[in-house]
């Protein structure tokens, strides 16, 4: 459908009825290609029918735990291919986990300390049949670092300081205090200080809330 319907758009007798349907799946095309976080859809057999330019990117710093291969996902892991099997459609065990979502699944990329959060979710109920055309589950790629423009919106909504910027950016990547202290050359009494500054000007209270917010940020243009 996504290499079809820009060629649709173009002929002329095209039915009018079919126009509308045509604009949303073009317009939440476009939404889902901006879309920094990685989505894939799957169908049986964990065949990929659909997926954004940011599951690539993603998915290359992930090889040891998961690939496509032929146009399949492969997990490479024992954990990724439980995740899978639980929501893989024509998969005996499609089903195993009663239908609801696994775990969301932390694995760490190439880069060392960067780590990726994997998000299986099924769309079928165990009896509702599909083709082998259609969708029987997503996958979510989640980037928890954050990038640069986040950094700066939130420096710029917030009015950090460019330290406490600095200090949110390393707790936003899954450092502890201590680790973000010493990467960025202060005392961890200081750091303290600047985390407690960002908490009071972001309304966060952990560092959960913290990356959730930069989550948040990712979504502003």
């Amino acid at each position: 459908m996504k290499t079809i319907a820009p060629l649709l758009e173009q002929l002329d007798d095209l039915p009018a009825s079919i126009l509308p349907l045509i604009g949303r799946y073009t317009a939440l095309r476009e939404a889902i290609d901006q879309l920094t976080d990685g989505y894939v859809a799957l169908g049986a057999q964990a065949r990929v029918l659909d997926r954004n330019g940011a599951a690539d990117a993603l998915l290359s710093g992930c090889r040891r735990h998961v690939t496509i291969e032929h146009g399949r996902l492969v997990a490479h892991t024992a954990e990724v291919r439980r995740a899978l099997a639980t929501v893989a459609g024509g998969h005996p065990s499609n089903h195993g986990n009663g239908g609801r979502a696994p775990k969301p699944l932390v694995v760490e990329a190439k880069t060392g300390s960067r780590v990726t959060v994997m998000q299986f979710q099924a769309l079928a109920r165990r009896t509702e049949r599909l083709t082998n055309h259609q969708p029987h589950a997503l996958m979510w790629i989640i980037d928890t670092e954050p990038h640069a423009a986040e950094i700066a919106r939130l420096r710029e909504i917030f009015e950090l300081t460019p330290t406490e910027a600095r200090v949110a950016e390393a707790l936003a990547c899954g450092k502890t205090l201590t680790a973000s202290a010493r990467d960025l050359g202060m005392p961890r009494a200081t750091a303290k200080s600047h985390l407690d500054a960002v908490f009071s000007k972001t309304g966060s209270r952990r560092q959960a809330q913290l990356v959730r917010l930069m989550a948040c940020l990712r979504r502003l243009k």
